[in-house]
């Protein structure tokens, strides 16, 4: 066995979440943690195991897959967790990066229907593409879902933030939902989304059509 227990894929951390309950460790700073993370997984950053290790006790007879930004950290946590008796010790091949590559939903949208009476229809989009050695496509899933959403007493700047981050966080625990009910469906393990960050994809979206308004005009 490798330094700090054995290296799985993300299809492989998928199953052993499925099917034996495993438990995923999150050893990312809370910054980037919060920022998008493995549904359910719990936070316990790297410099902090050692004095944290009494949390994981509750799970020390469940398999584990620890995570951490590149995979380095997770292996010399292994180490350390596997010495104070944790022995069904693993950890992500290639880290977090390597789970967003495979498991991220690829396209996210928002599309927004005012329905007058400050009503408003929002509808979340996202793909997922799930690719399986190297570049061959395993599933394709797309789920769109729709909420209407009551907004009294706010101006066009808090509206439109409104409407961009806390309807889409609304809607999605729903997809992810229905995502994974599709996928298993159709014979392959449930995804396991990681949570996604609404706020920045907003804060991103903003910056490029602030770019796009400030270009120059070609005649």
């Amino acid at each position: 066995m490798s330094r700090g227990g054995a290296a799985v894929s993300a299809q492989e951390l998928v199953q052993l979440v499925n099917n034996e309950g495993a438990v995923v460790v999150d050893l990312r700073d809370k910054a980037e943690f919060e920022a998008g993370h493995i549904v359910d997984a719990i936070n316990i950053p790297f410099a902090a195991i050692e004095t944290r290790m009494d949390e994981l006790n509750p799970h020390k007879g469940k398999p584990m897959v620890l995570v951490c930004k590149m995979g380095q950290h997770a292996g010399s946590a292994g180490t350390q967790l596997r010495k104070a008796g944790f022995e069904q010790v693993s950890r992500l091949r290639g880290g977090i990066a390597d789970w967003r590559a495979q498991n991220l939903p690829v396209d996210i949208n928002t599309t927004v229907n005012n329905l007058g009476d400050n009503r408003h229809e929002v509808v979340l989009a996202v793909t997922v593409t799930s690719k399986r050695d190297g570049d061959r496509v395993a599933f394709v899933a797309e789920v769109h879902y729709a909420g209407i959403f009551v907004i009294n007493g706010l101006d066009a700047q808090q509206l439109h933030q409104v409407i961009g981050i806390a309807c889409p966080n609304t809607l999605f625990p729903y997809v992810r939902e229905n995502l994974d009910s599709l996928v298993v469906r159709g014979g392959f393990p449930a995804m396991q989304l990681a949570q996604v960050n609404f706020e920045a994809l907003y804060a991103q979206a903003m910056q490029k059509a602030n770019k796009k308004d400030d270009a120059p005009v070609q005649h």
